[in-house]
């Protein structure tokens, strides 16, 4: 399934993050392929105009075939005390992690293990 995202973000009261989605399966992909006319694209000398005219044709084959569906969705809290700081210290230990999984060399299980009690050190004196 193809899906194509164009996300608006707006914050009112509630926080609610709205986005339009195009979704396009096989049967929509197959229908836009039977109603493509080439006949009603406009071919001339100028080339700019001709890739207007396909591009309107091919948004306006795309529109009928997969209409946008707007979905309001919640945005959810992050905690307040996770500052950049500890948001990068995270990413440290993911890849530490990954390295690990890669791995499995105790030397970077126990290198995770410190810096995974030092990112909960971090958190703990944060959130104090």
């Amino acid at each position: 399934m193809f899906m194509l995202v164009i996300i608006n973000v707006f914050y009112l009261i509630l926080r609610v993050t709205r986005i339009r989605c195009q979704l396009s399966g096989q049967v929509a992909v197959e229908n836009f392929s039977t109603a493509f006319d080439s006949n009603s694209v406009i071919i001339s000398n100028d080339i700019d105009s001709s890739v207007q005219s396909f591009n309107d044709h091919c948004t306006l084959l795309l529109d009928k075939v997969a209409p946008f569906k707007k979905r309001h969705i919640p945005v959810v809290n992050t905690s307040p005390w996770i500052n950049d700081a500890i948001h990068s210290f995270r990413r440290v230990c993911r890849k530490t992690e990954r390295l690990w999984k890669s791995t499995w060399l105790q030397v970077h299980q126990l290198h995770l293990k410190e810096l995974l009690s030092d990112l909960h050190e971090m958190i703990k004196e944060a959130r104090a």
